[in-house]
């Protein structure tokens, strides 16, 4: 093997590993809270995701991200541990006035058949 071939396939292996060790990142997969009005509780605008921040900041959780979107916030963490954390601390600062559920997208891609 030439010395461009080597250089060539450990280019190929090291692009390989990073997309691989980015994928869960770059898929969504993250562990994240999802946080929707109850029914009759409310409207989901700035004011339900500046009560979600003002809770987990109180609380000393650092969010990766929170998003408001059309179905409600999302609110996305570094681990498991730190997204229980902020599910009961939002549970305890919202109150029934929202629903809480946590992330249901597994952290590494099934293989498939």
């Amino acid at each position: 093997m030439t010395t461009k071939s080597i250089l060539s396939l450990v280019v190929i292996g090291v692009l390989l590993t990073t997309a691989l060790r980015a994928w869960p990142v770059l898929s969504g997969s993250e562990p994240y809270v999802r946080v929707t009005p109850s029914i009759g509780a409310g409207e989901i605008n700035l004011q339900l995701m500046h009560q979600v921040e003002t809770a987990l900041m109180h609380a000393g959780i650092e969010a990766r991200r929170v998003v408001l979107d059309r179905g409600g916030v999302t609110v996305r963490v570094a681990d498991a541990a730190t997204r229980d954390s902020a599910m009961s601390v939002l549970q305890s600062a919202l109150g029934s006035s929202c629903t809480l559920m946590p992330d249901a997208v597994s952290p590494v891609p099934t293989p498939l058949p």
